[in-house]
């Protein structure tokens, strides 16, 4: 398997392991940086423990230039591997999935499943009405 088939097939099963809520994120404090060599700034960064590792998933915003050399920001979600102090130790290669992968981990760190469970309990939408939990 290639070396970007292998990070392809690293974040579907990330992405997998999250829905089922086999992996656990908690919403962390950013780093600041990717490192010294990096320009990119860090937001609504992410953070777990598989397998003995400390993966993040985050926000990455860089300064591009345009064709006619103005600059603007660009953001994308990044996922990279910490060391036990949360210091980037390796950012992995753009690839399919990493949107998704960041998306399914919001989604399960706001507790939406939860907050939409108890909702369609509460409520019966065919009535349009509160139920009564008395």
């Amino acid at each position: 398997m290639g070396y970007t088939r292998k990070w392809v097939a690293v974040v579907a099963k990330l992405t997998r392991l999250t829905q089922e809520g086999q992996l656990v994120w908690t919403r962390r404090k950013s780093p600041s940086t990717l490192g010294s060599e990096s320009q990119a700034r860090i937001s609504e960064f992410y953070g777990t423990n598989f397998q003995g590792k400390n993966i993040g998933i985050f926000l990455k915003t860089e300064k591009h230039y345009s064709e006619e050399e103005l600059p603007y920001n660009y953001s994308r979600p990044a996922l990279a591997l910490f060391s036990d102090a949360w210091e980037c130790e390796w950012e992995c290669p753009d690839v399919a999935g990493t949107s998704e992968l960041y998306d399914a981990v919001r989604y399960e760190v706001a507790g939406v499943d939860q907050w939409l469970n108890t909702f369609m309990n509460d409520y019966d939408y065919e009535q349009g009405e509160t139920r009564d939990r008395g």
